[in-house]
């Protein structure tokens, strides 16, 4: 759990493995089953659960993932300010494949050999 009682789960799906946390901090006096399960037709109360997923980068691994990690991982997408032209708001993403950025209907990956600390920092100094 993270400090505001949110679940958080590190899961495989079919494109690698993702993280998932809820949206409303988790109540012991609540049965809620897992997000993913859907036992009754999606009427429950479970299949409501509302949750943030982010996909984990193909070079971590699985044994090596922290819940400050996850938490690091799971702050994604982030705003890096607005498209001056456009008025668009611009986003640091995390997907399967690594970081992009976007900006209404643009990506662009950001290649592998950019330090994303670099990127980060120099959207803080704008």
């Amino acid at each position: 759990m993270d400090e505001k009682g949110h679940r958080v789960w590190l899961k495989k799906g079919p494109y690698g493995l993702y993280l998932e946390r809820e949206a409303e901090p988790f109540c012991e006096s609540e049965e809620i089953a897992s997000p993913t399960e859907t036992p009754d037709n999606g009427t429950s109360k479970a299949s409501k659960v509302k949750t943030q997923k982010v996909s984990v980068p193909a070079t971590t691994n699985a044994q090596d993932m922290s819940l400050e990690n996850a938490l690091d991982l799971l702050s994604f997408p982030r705003s890096l300010g607005t498209d001056p032209e456009s008025e668009e708001e611009v986003t640091l993403n995390l997907g399967p494949y690594g970081f992009y950025i976007k900006s209404a209907d643009v990506s662009a990956t950001i290649p592998k050999k950019v330090s994303l600390c670099i990127v980060w920092a120099r959207t803080k100094c704008m």
